[in-house]
């Protein structure tokens, strides 16, 4: 349904009236790369969120969204959630105000367990597998995580991850080309048998970075579940 921004502010306003809604998705709203979500319709999606206490999931990917519009709204839904157990910024132009809203209120949230960030170009900062890493031993129930990292920050967090191999269901890590060092965690990670048992980690590897021949030896010890794709790399 092609809607203006008015539109989707109305549509949104509806919200209370589906008591049964469980999933929201509002993806791709966007035109000549410029948001048609507003501040205010987020706001008002959020709102309605916690009020409903029943809506399961919501993907705002692709909206071209920025801080200004999404950081309020997010650090909102989060601090009092009661039912999302799944949320997707993927594909956006988040920053640094946004990751300060999640990590923030991420801690102490009890509620959701997947969180999509990847394909974010400016959501990169120095130490910022660290935090995720504090993140991770603060809240124990995430499960499902994407994000957008440098190859030390991929290291960094598969480390982590290997600390419990058995926690994380799913990782979606969109990285830039890997040097050998950073190719061997990786292989190391999914070579795990507590990874190989329980995880589905999705890799998008970038064009550039083709496989060698160790990895390509490796792959196919790999689980089933593990997937590869390529991606363009971040500017």
């Amino acid at each position: 349904m092609a809607l203006d921004p008015d539109g989707l502010f109305a549509l949104v306003s509806t919200l209370e009236l589906c008591r049964r809604l469980h999933t929201l998705r509002l993806t791709g709203r966007q035109r000549g790369g410029m948001p048609m979500l507003k501040k205010e319709t987020l706001l008002t999606a959020v709102t309605s969120i916690r009020n409903m206490a029943v809506v399961r999931t919501l993907d705002l990917s692709r909206n071209a969204l920025e801080d200004e519009i999404a950081a309020q709204p997010i650090a909102r839904l989060l601090a009092n959630n009661a039912s999302l157990t799944s949320l997707s910024l993927r594909s956006n132009n988040l920053s640094h105000g946004t990751a300060r809203s999640l990590l923030s209120h991420l801690p102490t949230n009890r509620t959701l367990i997947e969180l999509d960030t990847s394909d974010n170009v400016e959501l990169r900062w120095p130490g910022q597998a660290n935090e995720y890493g504090k993140l991770f031993r603060e809240n124990v129930k995430l499960t499902s995580f994407g994000a957008s990292l440098q190859p030390d920050g991929i290291t960094s967090m598969l480390n982590t991850c290997s600390r419990s191999p058995a926690r994380m269901r799913r990782l979606q890590l969109t990285m830039m080309p890997l040097s050998d060092e950073h190719t061997a965690v990786l292989c190391s990670y999914l070579l795990n048998k507590q990874v190989r048992r329980h995880a589905s980690p999705s890799l998008p590897l970038p064009e550039p970075c083709i496989p060698d021949r160790r990895f390509t030896s490796k792959s196919a010890q790999f689980p089933l579940r593990t997937s590869f794709s390529t991606s363009n790399t971040f500017a």
